[in-house]
């Protein structure tokens, strides 16, 4: 009799297990993040446009997200929720990099230039800028208050600073704060029962 018992209990709490819908960022077959209900997403449409929310519903090829902003005031913090919006993966032109922060700046989402972290302040050249820049100031002081003239090794010292300055500007126009969607990088919807 017990027997029977645990065996209707456990057919009827197999009838109660749904499926679930999940939402896979890859590279190629390399899984990068997964996304379910609940999960939070930030992504850039085809029009430039950033969408950040909380998903609620994962189905075939789209999915939903309620939109919601975090206002960060001097003594507290709001949270405005919005209507659902429905998208296609097909919609989803980019997502963030990792360590890139989107955020609700002037009434829109937005990449928050505050959440830059250490690797970006490399990645996009601003340390080898401003190194260059205050080696050029130090070579050219130095020269003004030593004899008020500028000499062939203090003008070495500048067309290496600008060779410096030149690679951060360099560095600055291929650093990417995103991740363009395409054949490589792919969003894809995978059901587990």
């Amino acid at each position: 009799m017990q027997k029977l018992i645990l065996a209707a209990i456990f057919c009827w709490s197999c009838t109660l297990v749904q499926s679930q819908d999940i939402l896979v960022f890859k590279n190629k077959n390399k899984n990068i993040k997964n996304y379910w209900k609940g999960s939070i997403i930030a992504f850039q449409l085809a029009n430039g446009i950033w969408q950040k929310g909380e998903i609620t519903k994962i189905k075939n090829d789209s999915f939903q997200v309620i939109p919601t902003a975090i206002i960060y005031h001097q003594f507290t913090i709001d949270t405005i929720k919005f209507w659902k919006v429905n998208y296609s993966i097909k919609d989803v032109y980019a997502l963030p990099k990792d360590g890139v922060h989107i955020d609700w700046i002037n009434n829109r989402f937005e990449i928050a230039e505050a959440g830059d972290n250490y690797g970006t302040f490399i990645g996009d050249g601003s340390i080898f800028k401003l190194g260059a820049a205050a080696y050029a100031i130090l070579n050219i002081s130095n020269a003004l208050i030593q004899d008020g003239t500028v000499s062939d090794a203090d003008k070495k010292n500048l067309k290496t600073a600008a060779g410096v300055f030149a690679f951060g500007m360099l560095l600055k126009g291929f650093h990417r704060q995103t991740i363009k969607l395409g054949k490589k990088f792919y969003l894809q919807t995978i059901s587990i029962s």
